[in-house]
Order: C-alpha cells, then sequence, then structure tokens
C-alpha cells in the first residue's frame, strides 16, 4: 500500500500506476518540429517544447541523433499545457511523471495527463521534418461532463 501524503502525488512514482478505464492514449509523430502542438480535447492541449537556451545543443548534430528518451531524458524538454488560449502548467519529460489540469469554465473540471513514452531526435529540435520523434502521453477526465 502506497502513503497517502499529498506530496507524494507530485513525485514521479518507481512504478506508474495503471491508467484508469477510458483513458485515452495519444501517440503521436512530432513532424512538425518543436515546439509542437497536440490538442488532447476541446478545452486542453500540451505543446511538446524545448527548453530556451538549451535548444543550441543539437544545432549542428545530425538529424537523426536521439536528444532525449525515457532512460535519458536530460533537463532540456517540457510537456507545456494550454487551456482555455492560456498557460495551464508544465511538466517536465519524466518517466511516469503525471499532472491534474483544472480547467476553469469547463464543463469537464479537470483533467489528469500522464507521461507514457517519448524520442526526440535533433532533426525536431532544428524544425519540421520525419526525423523519428514521438511522444506517447494518455489523458483522461476527473470530473465533469466527457
Amino acid at each position: 500500500m502506497r502513503p497517502t501524503a499529498p506530496i507524494l502525488r507530485l513525485l514521479t512514482p518507481a512504478e506508474p500506476d495503471p491508467l484508469p478505464p477510458g483513458a485515452t492514449v495519444v501517440d503521436a509523430a512530432l513532424d512538425g518540429g518543436l515546439p509542437e502542438y497536440l490538442p488532447l480535447h476541446a478545452d486542453l492541449g500540451v505543446f511538446v517544447a524545448a527548453v530556451l537556451g538549451r535548444a543550441d545543443t543539437w544545432h549542428d548534430a545530425d538529424p537523426a541523433t536521439v536528444v532525449s528518451t525515457p532512460a535519458d531524458p536530460g533537463r532540456a524538454f517540457r510537456l507545456v499545457l494550454r487551456s482555455g488560449g492560456g498557460y495551464a502548467g508544465a511538466l517536465p519529460l519524466t518517466a511516469g511523471a503525471r499532472r491534474t489540469v483544472e480547467l476553469p469554465g469547463s464543463p469537464r473540471l479537470a483533467t489528469e495527463i500522464a507521461l507514457l513514452d517519448w524520442e526526440l531526435r535533433a532533426g525536431s529540435v532544428r524544425g519540421a521534418g520525419r526525423h523519428g520523434s514521438r511522444i506517447r502521453l494518455a489523458w483522461w477526465d476527473l470530473g465533469g461532463a466527457p
């Protein structure tokens, strides 16, 4: 049995909890270059983005060079959450990371996002193209209308 202290919900567990029934899994190629926007539902989307100043590291690298995976995430990439046309939070690329996003004014109330897997390549940091970058995440509603 896991302890239930509120802070533990913000930490990334060694073994992620299973996804709840009804979770929507998104497995997307990132062919548009970073940052790339992925709409999840009418009230929420995410940008896959490089942290400012860190993307320069890969500008001269071979486009096929892998720059971030769950086994070697680095610290240069984030999911930036967008809701209602504005910033709703950020999630570092860390295997098993989860974030709850409250959706004020939406009948959904809140959505939880879980980061499942990714592979980012240098070519996607430099611009659009089929470089082999992809991300896999899941989301589900925590209350309100679907």
